[in-house]
């Protein structure tokens, strides 16, 4: 695969975890909040599932791009 390609996915990586660090701000933000919990557990799914989401098509991105042997061994 092109440097180009592993570089990009790279960048995603990183992105990806910014984003799951700054969900977590907004999760921890709501708990020492007045929210409630309905809103509370809602940011906790949607935390979940972007992690989630994001790491099964990292890992296959992250595959496709010559990081690794076999997709999902994380």
């Amino acid at each position: 695969m092109t440097e180009d390609v592993k570089v990009a996915v790279a960048e995603v990586e990183l992105a990806m975890e910014r984003l799951d660090l700054a969900f977590d701000q907004y999760v921890q933000g709501l708990r020492s909040s007045d929210e409630d919990s309905e809103v509370l557990d809602r940011a906790i799914k949607m935390k979940a599932a972007m992690r989630d989401s994001g790491a099964i098509y990292l890992s296959w991105a992250r595959y496709y791009a010559g990081f690794d042997e076999t997709p999902m061994t994380d």
